[in-house]
């Protein structure tokens, strides 16, 4: 947005999911369309040799603005931003809940996450204020115990459900219902590309007559050595791995026997 919007649009808007980027009062000049630092820098050297004329200069802004447009409008539509459960989630970042200003905020947007799951049938209503109060708690009590922990979270490295889990799940908590809504919040799914991934690894596993049973076991295989960095990282001495191939031929002959049975 930044290369074609306003700069004092975007400073006095909190929520960039609801400029309209298709309006005139909210773009920016052609001349101060950001196109990149290369075309730019292609574009000066055309001029000063008088390859081109200001018009095909101006016309060539006009189309990189309306091609910035077109691609933001489409991101847009696509975002998660525009759900208000998505900006409620935010009440789920450990440096927030550390953060004692912004706790009327936190209380605020949890709220918003549990009236969402009850609305749509997936938390029970009647818990509804013990998941509230708990939170409540928890970024009062936890939260300030552990500060150092929460405050210096690193969204890099670090792993939220790990360590939410970690203050929340113990069978002794007095947490578990709170746990039960975050649970729900981080596994919801953020899109398919993983899914769609799997399709073209199926494709490349497939041949006749194979059964599933056998392209789920050559996905495993090959979602291990993936983990693992490679072939070349994979432990073939490993005692489990030779128990495992020297029963191979009697499980076979097992499965036969169950094929048969059936």
């Amino acid at each position: 947005m930044e290369r074609f919007i306003k700069p004092d649009i975007l400073s006095n808007t909190r929520n960039v999911h609801s400029i309209d980027v298709t309006e005139d009062k909210n773009l920016s000049k052609y001349t101060k369309v950001d196109v990149g630092f290369s075309a730019q820098k292609i574009l000066k050297e055309v001029q000063a040799e008088k390859k081109v004329s200001d018009r095909q200069v101006l016309e060539f802004r006009m189309e990189t603005r309306a091609f910035l447009q077109a691609v933001m409008k489409q991101l847009l539509l696509k975002s998660a931003l525009k759900y208000s459960l998505t900006k409620n989630i935010s009440s789920l970042d450990p440096r927030l809940m550390d953060d004692a200003a912004k706790r009327e905020a936190n209380k605020t947007h949890f709220h918003g996450v549990i009236a969402k799951l009850t609305e749509t049938g997936r938390f029970p209503e009647s818990d509804a204020d013990k998941a509230v109060k708990q939170y409540v708690d928890f970024i009062d009590i936890v939260a300030v115990k552990c500060h150092a922990e929460f405050a210096t979270f690193d969204t890099n490295t670090g792993r939220v459900e790990s360590l939410l889990h970690s203050h929340m799940a113990a069978p002794s908590s007095s947490y578990l219902k709170l746990w039960g809504v975050v649970k729900q919040i981080l596994l919801l799914s953020h899109g398919q590309a993983s899914v769609e991934r799997g399709f073209s690894i199926n494709r490349q596993v497939e041949v006749e007559n194979i059964l599933g049973e056998t392209v789920t076991a050559r996905q495993i295989v090959c979602d291990t050595v993936g983990a693992l960095g490679g072939v070349l990282n994979f432990d073939v001495s490993s005692r489990k791995l030779l128990i495992s191939c020297s029963s191979a031929c009697h499980k076979y002959v097992t499965y036969l026997e169950d094929q048969k049975k059936q």
